[in-house]
């Protein structure tokens, strides 16, 4: 049982980041089997040997993730209420189970969850073994889309992640951001459908910060029997747009993870 949930929350996640991928030109598809988004081995190998598990969410693998750029420009913050932040980028700091970045402009404590390092976060990002051994942080700064924080709880049954995107990409200066989710779930509906989920749906839906009203996506739906539950918040900072995602299986707690969101500011 605990295989299969892990199965499902790789599939869940990659579907979500897939959607991300898509729509900033990288890969429109997600792994056509749960297995092998979730890193499981095939039951019947072509070599007939049993390739080791490989437990890195499959849709960060795409290798237009990273794409170096030097001379980066300081720009204007968005005309955002919502929004107070740093107006550079800059990673979040971790220190025991509180994460908090100035740029994103948020915080959050969470108990009994372990983080990924930035050898982890390499490898989300999908760094090539040149950069593993270098400066993670200056390898990635200015890529387009950047996976910058992972999160699983201790039982295993929620994940969270965090996702920036440089609002051109999306197009985020001419579109809303319902128009952003819409294209998301566009992508999003048939990455699960093709997966095989049941009595699944997705909506535009409003996820509160801190007492700050963002918009975001609802997912619900079945995979193999067992119920499954995420939510993804975008938040506009500086010249990015940031995806929040909670993922649960089995009991509905993702409100419960957002509430563990703080402002900094």
């Amino acid at each position: 049982m605990k295989q299969l949930i892990c199965i499902i929350l790789a599939v869940i996640f990659a579907a979500a980041l897939c959607s991300c991928g898509s729509l900033a030109g990288g890969p429109a598809s997600a792994p056509s089997d749960p297995k092998e988004a979730a890193g499981v081995p095939s039951e019947t190998p072509e070599n007939g040997a049993s390739p080791a598990a490989d437990t890195t969410p499959a849709a960060a693998s795409s290798p237009d993730l990273i794409t170096a750029q030097t001379d980066k420009e300081e720009k204007d913050a968005p005309e955002d209420p919502l929004w107070s932040g740093d107006t550079l980028f800059s990673f979040g700091a971790i220190d025991g189970d509180i994460y908090e970045n100035p740029y994103l402009g948020y915080g959050c404590k969470l108990e009994n969850w372990s983080f990924a390092d930035e050898s982890r976060l390499a490898e989300l990002n999908n760094l090539g073994e040149e950069l593993l051994n270098s400066d993670f942080q200056s390898a990635i700064r200015d890529s387009d889309i950047i996976f910058e924080m992972y999160a699983e709880s201790e039982d295993g049954l929620q994940n969270a992640a965090i996702q920036f995107q440089k609002t051109e990409i999306l197009d985020g200066e001419r579109l809303s951001d319902e128009e952003i989710m819409e294209m998301m779930i566009s992508v999003m509906a048939p990455a699960f459908e093709a997966q095989g989920y049941d009595d699944l749906t997705l909506k535009i839906t409003t996820v509160p910060l801190d007492g700050d009203e963002h918009c975001g996506i609802e997912i619900k739906g079945e995979f193999y029997g067992i119920p499954l539950y995420q939510k993804e918040v975008m938040v506009r900072c500086g010249e990015h747009c940031a995806f929040i995602t909670v993922t649960g299986v089995v009991d509905d707690t993702v409100d419960e993870v957002f509430e563990r969101f703080y402002r900094l500011t």
